[in-house]
């Protein structure tokens, strides 16, 4: 399920959003210092200014790499991370002029970043030494005005450096906050999914638990029927036709126990049909036998379009399940043919079932499959079908789609990775 942005992710992108806006911070810095002295003449201090830039480089693409093979950062890794931004800007400001440099305006990033990104205890401590930093560079620094008034343009410089200075703290503001809010916004999209998913899971319990005990229920009454069958078909074999209804009554009741059965020692288990080893192309071919025994009155058209060989999966019961009760939907949907297309590449098998039914109408196109949902008269359709097909095909990464199809009846795109269920080699 896919994807792109987690919580965790989310914490481990806003170290790189920090490191970046560093980066682009330093690089318009350089660019600046050159600018005032070609353009200014002003004799810079390269050595100390070169030692800090390159110190700070250095350090962060240390920190850049730790940040791509390690855990996310955490409030405390992204705060020392300020500290050292705070702590570079202010020595660089120190050997440029101290608080008439114009780019002193930078101690609004780290200041910005910690309060977007940070808790309040973090947040204030990086604005307090900020400005603790601004404070002290009013006194303790190394003019550069001097060397400007010589050449009769210091107020000059500092007009274009105040303007730069904006321009630079206003884009890097303005990029860096709009990817910030719309890893936020994304962030909260997969934390709503996560609700609907984890809603959807509890419903699935509830179902589980109440299909366990309706098992232990319905063992006792299917039982006493077996009795009663078994004893009419002895009082009844002399009438053929009575004889065969029962005969078929009879097999009925043996495949609802063993359904039962089956429900009984499965229930709450993630497990494969006996670990079976099988080409997706026959594992299809055999849920399509399946249910054609189960719905002999109904015809189905395969259409196989897959690569050759096909991959080798493990069979899982309840993706069975779940095909079984999409083509199930079909055919309860008052279809007299299904056709079935059937694609697969190495990485990923798509389904498309198409039925002449009715179609739906717009209620069930908005529902079915999101919810528990029938169309079906009261007392003829618990409306499970697709539901528990979309929540299983979702716990295998896969999806399910359901609309009208353009020539009549109803159309179900099935998508489903393969690699959870490939068989190792």
């Amino acid at each position: 399920m896919g994807n792109p942005l987690t919580s965790q992710s989310f914490l481990q992108r806003r170290l790189q959003y920090l490191l970046l806006l560093r980066g682009l911070a330093v690089t318009a810095q350089l660019v600046a210092l050159l600018l005032m002295a070609r353009v200014f003449e002003l004799a810079l201090p390269w050595l100390p200014v070169g030692l800090i830039i390159s110190t700070l480089m250095v350090y962060t693409g240390f920190t850049w790499y730790r940040a791509r093979h390690s855990a996310a950062a955490d409030d405390a890794a992204i705060f020392r991370q300020l500290l050292v931004d705070v702590a570079a800007l202010s020595a660089l400001v120190y050997f440029t002029g101290g608080s008439v440099n114009p780019f002193i305006t930078l101690f609004l990033l780290p200041i910005t970043f910690a309060a977007a990104t940070l808790r309040p205890y973090f947040a204030w401590p990086i604005a307090l030494v900020a400005i603790s930093a601004y404070t002290l560079l009013m006194f303790f620094n190394r003019p550069l005005m001097e060397a400007v008034h010589q050449h009769g343009e210091g107020f000059s410089l500092h007009l274009w450096g105040m303007w730069y200075g904006f321009i630079i703290s206003a884009a890097l503001l303005v990029y860096f906050i709009g990817r910030v809010g719309h890893a936020l916004r994304e962030r909260d999209r997969l934390l709503a999914a996560a609700r609907e998913d984890a809603l959807r899971a509890d419903q699935l319990i509830a179902m589980g638990t109440l299909a366990t005990g309706t098992a232990h229920e319905l063992g006792t009454p299917l039982a006493t029927m077996a009795v009663l069958v078994h004893d009419m078909e002895t009082e009844q074999h002399n009438n053929t036709e009575m004889h065969d209804n029962l005969l078929c009554l009879r097999e009925q009741i043996d495949r609802c126990k063993n359904v039962l059965a089956r429900l009984a020692v499965n229930t709450g288990q993630l497990q494969a049909d006996s670990g079976q080893r099988l080409p997706v192309d026959q594992y299809l071919d055999e849920v399509i036998a399946e249910w054609r025994e189960l719905r002999t009155d109904i015809g189905i058209d395969v259409d196989w379009a897959g690569e050759s060989p096909a991959p080798v999966i493990i069979a899982d019961r309840t993706l069975t399940q779940a095909l079984m009760n999409v083509l199930n939907n079909s055919a309860d949907a008052g279809a007299e043919q299904v056709s079935l297309l059937v694609d697969w590449t190495d990485d990923s098998l798509r389904l498309t079932v198409i039925d002449d039914g009715s179609g739906l109408e717009r209620e069930a196109r908005a529902h079915a499959g999101a919810i528990p949902y029938s169309s079906k008269p009261a007392g003829e359709g618990l409306g499970l079908g697709l539901f528990l097909a979309r929540v299983t095909l979702q716990r295998f990464g896969g999806r399910l789609e359901i609309d009208n199809h353009a020539g009549g009846g109803t159309r179900v795109d099935i998508e489903l990775p393969l690699k959870p269920i490939l068989a190792a080699t």
